[in-house]
């Protein structure tokens, strides 16, 4: 066990491990994420134009494409006993399902955002963990 193992295990939190910081760069994305499509689908039932919507879309691709290609490696350990890994893995298979969401040509925009939205939500249910151990819920 390294120095950062071995810190996680003792006082059970992370402290600088590649994971923890990712987790922390998903977190923050997602919850970005769910503002904007709040926002759009206070638009959408309005009856906003779906270049609004495809915009949304848009962004999404872009900030999704930005992370995925971000590499934090070379500058922190990794631990491989902390409870971020299990978290950053499933938050790539969220990314993964949203990406392809957005690249499908079955449907139309709003039926996409509705998609995205309810991964969304699926994801904040399996990582409510991450919620309660902050103190957020």
């Amino acid at each position: 066990m390294n120095v950062i193992e071995q810190y996680c295990y003792k006082h059970n939190s992370c402290n600088n491990c590649k994971y923890n910081v990712m987790e922390q760069m998903e977190q923050s994305l997602m919850f970005e994420m769910n503002d904007i499509n709040r926002s759009t689908h206070y638009h959408w039932e309005e009856g906003e134009e779906y270049e609004e919507i495809k915009k949304s879309l848009e962004y999404y691709m872009n900030v999704v494409e930005c992370y995925l290609e971000d590499d934090v490696s070379g500058h922190y350990n990794y631990c491989n006993n902390c409870k971020s890994k299990e978290r950053v893995e499933k938050f790539r298979e969220y990314f993964d399902k949203m990406i392809k969401i957005i690249n499908s040509q079955r449907y139309y925009y709003g039926e996409k955002l509705q998609r995205i939205y309810f991964l969304q939500d699926d994801y904040h249910e399996d990582c409510t963990g991450f919620f309660a151990e902050r103190g957020i819920f």
